[in-house]
């Protein structure tokens, strides 16, 4: 029974001739092969590979997202091989969905298609991009930090809950805390973006009713 599956990233950790690998190399095993000896030989989409003995798994640390047309988000990173059509910081949004890796994105009024890098690693994961989570129209001159009625009309109960717990600013978007508490969210949702926000309003509630106690 093979050791990995396809889609597993593994690393290179002891050389073993005939094969062409790298020691410490990382790589998607996109094709598993049986030499004579009935050992599993595990391919890149580069034709970097490993026999199974010399390989182990690299523990992944990024959720993957699975973004909807329109769904914007903030690079953080930039990939270490293959084009990079986006600056760190530059939001985009998601302006086609063709299945599969094919995805096309817009950033500065230019359509990009940006999927994965020279390895087959997809970069639609929290290791690349954060969501931005989407302005409200509001009253501009509201500079109080406090909820005003002006806010009250503009913001959902939702909102207000955030607003109230500090876990949005001012301007509508994630604070420090707020970042942090949406990323843990997300990583414990798979991904969700949808039930990483129910939970970050749940949260919120949470320690506002603390608060009162």
């Amino acid at each position: 029974m093979a050791k990995f599956k396809k889609g597993d990233k593994v690393r290179c950790v002891a050389q073993k001739s005939g094969v062409g690998w790298i020691k410490n190399r990382e790589f998607v095993a996109c094709r598993i092969s049986l030499e004579n000896t009935n050992t599993p030989v595990y391919w890149g989409s580069k034709g970097s590979g490993g026999y199974e003995e010399g390989l182990e798994l690299v523990e992944q640390t990024y959720t993957k997202l699975t973004p909807k047309v329109g769904d914007k988000f903030r690079v953080t990173k930039l990939k270490k091989h293959g084009s990079n059509p986006f600056r760190v910081g530059e939001c985009i949004t998601l302006v086609s969905d063709e299945g599969g890796c094919e995805k096309r994105w817009r950033g500065n009024n230019d359509v990009e298609l940006w999927h994965h890098d020279s390895d087959g690693n997809s970069v639609i994961t929290t290791e690349y991009l954060e969501p931005v989570e989407e302005e409200l129209p509001v009253n501009r001159h509201v500079d109080v930090p406090k909820l005003t009625s002006a806010l009250k009309r503009a913001l959902s109960a939702d909102k207000q809950t955030l607003f109230k717990d500090e876990v949005i600013g001012q301007n509508l978007t994630l604070t420090t805390r707020g970042q942090s508490m949406y990323i843990s969210a997300l990583f414990d949702n798979d991904g969700d973006h949808k039930k990483a926000m129910e939970q970050l309003v749940a949260d919120a509630q949470e320690s506002l009713d603390e608060e009162k106690n």
